[in-house]
C-alpha cells in the first residue's frame, strides 16, 4: 500500500537531485498502479498532482526548474486533518446581522 508519506519521501529525493527524473517516474509508475487499489484518497490526489506536473514537463510546457519547484511547493503543502465531534460543541447563541446592527469604517479624505 502506498502512503502519502511514502510518495512525498520520494517526491523529497528528487528535489534534492538524489534520484533523477526517471528513476522517480518509474517508481511513480510503479506505485500509482497499486494506489488505486488503496484507500488513502490523498495519496491518490498527490499523485495524480505529480503525474499532471511531470506530464507537463514531458509536452515541454514547464522547464526542469519549474518543475522542481512545483515539487517544492507540493512537499510544502501539508494538509493536516483529524476528525471532530460536532455534537460536543454547543452553540453558544445566534446572531443575526443586519444594516442596523452592523457599523462598517469609511475612510476619511486626508486634508493637507
Amino acid at each position: 500500500m502506498v502512503q502519502e508519506h511514502d510518495i512525498r519521501e520520494q517526491l523529497s529525493a528528487f528535489v534534492a537531485r538524489e534520484i533523477s527524473l526517471a528513476s522517480f517516474e518509474r517508481w511513480l509508475n510503479a506505485s500509482s498502479q497499486q494506489m488505486f487499489r488503496d484507500d488513502d484518497v490523498e495519496a491518490i490526489k498527490l499523485i495524480a498532482s505529480i503525474n499532471l506536473l511531470v506530464s507537463e514537463r514531458h509536452d515541454q510546457i514547464i522547464s526542469d526548474a519549474e518543475l522542481r519547484e512545483a515539487f517544492v511547493s507540493i512537499l510544502n503543502n501539508i494538509i493536516v486533518s483529524r476528525p471532530v465531534d460536532l455534537h460536543q460543541y454547543r452553540p453558544m447563541g445566534h446572531f443575526a446581522a443586519s444594516s442596523e446592527n452592523l457599523s462598517v469604517p469609511v475612510p476619511l479624505p486626508v486634508v493637507a
